[in-house]
C-alpha cells in the first residue's frame, strides 16, 4: 500500500539532520522479538532485492538511486531486539517516503505475526 500522505506522528518520533548532500533520517523499530526482527529484515532484503543493489552482513544495507538506508539489529534484552534504521538520502521527501515504506512494512509484519 502506497500512500500518498506521510504519517507525521512517525515523521516526529525519527530524528532528521542534514550533511551536505545527504539529509539523514534516524529511526528506531523497538521491542521486536528476535524473530519478528529477523523476519523484518528479509522481508525487506527481499522487497528492495529486484531492483536495488542488497548487502547483507552484519546489518541489512540498500542502495537505491538517491541514496541508500542501512538497518542494524541491536539485543536489547533476552529475545527482544530493536532495529536501528539510518536513512541517507538526497531528498528529504524521498528519505521521508522511503521511513514511510520501510514503517509500513513493519505493521503489516505486526498484523500478519499476531494471527
Amino acid at each position: 500500500m502506497i500512500r500518498n500522505t506521510l504519517n507525521e506522528e512517525l515523521m516526529e518520533k525519527a530524528s532528521i539532520e542534514f550533511t551536505k548532500p545527504y539529509h539523514k533520517i534516524e529511526y528506531r523499530f523497538k521491542e521486536l522479538n528476535a524473530i519478528n526482527g529477523a523476519d523484518f529484515l528479509n522481508h525487506i532484503a527481499g522487497n528492495y532485492a529486484l531492483n536495488f543493489k542488497v548487502e547483507t552482513s552484519a546489518h541489512l544495507k540498500v542502495y537505491y538511486p538517491n541514496g541508500w538506508f542501512d538497518i542494524r539489529m541491536q539485543e536489547e534484552a533476552q529475545n527482544v531486539v530493536s532495529l536501528q534504521l539510518d536513512i541517507y538520502d538526497k531528498t528529504l521527501l524521498e528519505g521521508k517516503r522511503t521511513l514511510q515504506q520501510l514503517e509500513d512494512l513493519h505493521q503489516q509484519l505486526l498484523k500478519y505475526s499476531a494471527n
